[in-house]
C-alpha cells in the first residue's frame, strides 16, 4: 500500500432530502491550508447537493526501515467551504463520521485531533489516540477507527449562507532506541462523511375574510 493511499481522505457531504437536483448554487469557494493541505493536493467534486473532498497528503508516515517523516512528526490540515441552502430551505443540522486506519509497532504512538465548525457551532471531541505498548496490524480490531459527531443548528434565515470548516492535527512518534528504524507507524483518515440536514420553511399567505 502506498503512502498516498494510506493518507487519503474522502469527505462526502450530502443533504438529507429526496434525491433531486437544485438549480441553486449550494457550494461556494473553498480554501485549504496547514502543513499538509493546499490548493494542489485537495480536490472537490460537486454532484447536485453532494460534495466530495479529497485530501491526498494528510497523515503520518514513519515506515519500518525508512526515515519517512522522521521519528517525531506533527502535521496539520485545514479546510473551509461556503454553502448556501437552496431557495426555501435553511440549514438545520449536520452529522459527521470520521473513519481511518493505522498500522504501528509497539514502541510508537499517534494522536489525531479534530476540530470543526459550521456557522456558529464549534466542536472538538476527545483526540483519537494510539498509545505505545502494543502493535496494531492491519487485521486487528482497532486498526480501523470511527468517530461521529451530531449537531443541531438554531433556526437561521431562510437561504442564509454559512461556512463549514475542519481543522485537524496529526502527531506521531516512535521510540527508535537502537537507531535501526525498526519501530514504525503509518496512519491516516480514510473518509470524512458529513450529512447536512435541511428543513423546508413554509411561509403562509394571508387574505381578508369575506373576499
Amino acid at each position: 500500500m502506498t503512502k498516498l493511499n494510506l493518507v487519503r481522505i474522502a469527505m462526502a457531504v450530502q443533504f438529507l432530502l429526496p434525491v433531486q437536483v437544485f438549480a441553486d448554487t449550494i457550494w461556494g469557494n473553498w480554501i485549504a491550508g496547514g502543513t499538509s493541505c493546499n490548493a494542489y493536493n485537495v480536490q472537490t467534486i460537486e454532484n447536485g447537493g453532494a460534495l466530495s473532498v479529497l485530501f491526498n497528503e494528510f497523515g503520518v508516515y514513519l515506515p519500518q526501515g525508512d526515515v519517512g517523516d522522521g521519528n517525531t512528526v506533527r502535521k496539520t490540515c485545514n479546510f473551509r467551504i461556503q454553502l448556501t441552502p437552496p431557495q426555501g430551505y435553511y440549514l438545520a443540522g449536520f452529522k459527521q463520521t470520521y473513519r481511518g486506519g493505522v498500522m504501528k509497532s509497539a514502541r510508537s504512538s499517534a494522536q489525531l485531533q479534530i476540530r470543526y465548525n459550521i456557522g456558529s457551532v464549534m466542536g472538538a471531541g476527545m483526540p483519537i489516540t494510539f498509545q505505545q505498548g502494543r502493535a496494531i496490524g492491519p487485521t486487528d480490531y482497532d486498526s480501523q477507527f470511527t468517530r461521529e459527531y451530531n449537531n443541531n443548528l438554531a433556526i437561521a434565515s431562510c437561504g442564509g449562507s454559512t461556512v463549514y470548516g475542519i481543522s485537524m492535527t496529526f502527531t506521531a512518534s516512535r521510540n527508535d532506541r537502537f537507531g535501526n528504524l525498526q519501530e514504525y507507524i503509518i496512519a491516516g483518515l480514510d473518509s470524512v462523511d458529513a450529512e447536512l440536514k435541511q428543513r423546508i420553511e413554509l411561509i403562509p399567505q394571508w387574505a381578508l375574510c369575506g373576499h
